[in-house]
């Protein structure tokens, strides 16, 4: 069976961004909510799911239990700067070398899912040392990325993550499923 290790971004202590309305909730409150969702349609799906969350625990800590867990991994944020910026963007690590692909498969399956194209498909960005995300990404060695669909203290990115969300946990499954297909055929 396929696995997709869930990774809610951030923690309850330190909740990451807020959304303005309608989603009016913190990455971390936003996307706890989301992996049920997720966890869900992976099931239905016929995928193997874990939810891994960040409280009480290291960076590193976190890492052993998803690389432990295997399949490919997913951590889940979303985006804030000055509530006018727009756009999908989708973090990896250089290694495992494998991320670069699977990052590209999911911000090409989740831009298809919200309607990006253009310059609000702000594409995949490789994160070095001590960039943002850097240390999440760092922890875990299976394939694996940071996902960041909208930049959701913008009002118009808020409401089309809000009315787009199951499209875009549908983006996340299907990637993750054609991932697993795509390696089993190497």
């Amino acid at each position: 069976m396929y696995r997709l290790a869930l990774i809610i971004g951030h923690s309850q202590h330190e909740q990451g961004a807020k959304a303005t309305l309608p989603i009016n909730r913190t990455e971390y409150e936003f996307n706890s909510d989301l992996t049920i969702d997720l966890f869900r349609e992976a099931r239905e799906a016929g995928l193997d799911c874990r939810i891994f969350s960040r409280n009480g625990k290291t960076r590193r800590e976190l890492g052993k239990e998803v690389n432990a867990y295997g399949g490919v991994a997913i951590e889940l944020h979303f985006n804030s700067f000055n509530g006018i910026v727009r756009g999908t963007e989708t973090l990896y690590d250089a290694l495992p070398p494998e991320n670069e692909s699977f990052a590209q498969l999911v911000q090409t399956k989740v831009c298809e899912a919200l309607g990006r194209e253009g310059k609000r498909d702000r594409g995949i960005k490789l994160v070095c040392f001590k960039e943002r995300g850097w240390t999440n990404l760092d922890a875990v060695t299976i394939p694996g990325c940071l996902i960041e669909p909208s930049f959701c203290d913008n009002r118009d990115e808020s409401k089309l993550l809000y009315r787009l969300r199951m499209e875009y946990v549908r983006a996340l499954i299907n990637a993750t499923l054609e991932w697993h297909c795509i390696e089993r055929e190497k």
